[in-house]
């Protein structure tokens, strides 16, 4: 097999698979100046939003709780060494879905 044979191969199950968009969650904790927070940063649009900690649940399933209200359907669920990650299937960025939440 070629190797332009393989590269068109992998391609075409490439286009098959489902596109996912990625958003980074990392906890931070607090600092002199600031309390204990949540980035939640858009990898696809480059937008970050920050969440207060609220303490009634873990700093995860408060991300879940606050994405899901502004209309983000979580798809899947993935974790690195920096930051957990959940992949929607929206496309849309953050501050427009925050936004539009917002004015409803």
């Amino acid at each position: 097999m070629q190797s332009g044979a393989l590269y068109h191969s992998a391609t075409l199950k490439v286009l098959k698979m489902r596109h996912l968009q990625i958003l980074e969650i990392k906890y931070y904790g607090a600092t002199n100046k600031k309390r204990d927070r949540i980035r939640i940063k858009d990898t696809r649009f480059e937008q970050t939003i920050w969440l207060s900690r609220n303490y009634k649940n873990d700093f995860l399933t408060q991300a879940e709780i606050f994405l899901e209200q502004i209309g983000y359907t979580i798809i899947a669920y993935a974790r690195n060494k920096e930051y957990s990650l959940f992949l929607v299937d929206d496309f849309q960025p953050i501050k427009e879905m925050k936004k539009n939440a917002e004015n409803k």
